[in-house]
């Protein structure tokens, strides 16, 4: 399935502790000579949201050295689920990605 994001990137799955699947995309360089990756930023969206709301910021970030992962909240985006807690349960999702 083709997305919105323009620059390389992976699509990725990871699980969350409490069974859910949160669908991302990472944003690695490719270490080639002298190229120094700065770390990594973890994006999230707001309620009501997805990742792709994220592309500006996470090209930004990109185009400065860093790597980038952004994922789809729970029951948002093409992550499961159906309902959302406005994040009490999504807190799941953020301990989730920080571990991956």
């Amino acid at each position: 399935m083709a997305d919105s994001l323009k620059i390389p990137h992976t699509d990725i799955t990871i699980e969350t502790a409490d069974g859910f699947k949160l669908a991302g995309w990472k944003l690695q360089h490719v270490r080639t000579g002298l190229d120094t990756v700065k770390g990594i930023i973890l994006l999230f969206h707001g309620h009501g949201s997805n990742r792709s709301a994220l592309i500006v910021e996470a090209c930004s970030f990109y185009e400065l050295g860093w790597n980038v992962l952004m994922f789809d909240f729970r029951a948002h985006g093409q992550s499961q689920g159906n309902e959302c807690s406005v994040g009490y349960v999504e807190a799941n999702d953020v301990k989730a990605v920080y571990d991956y």
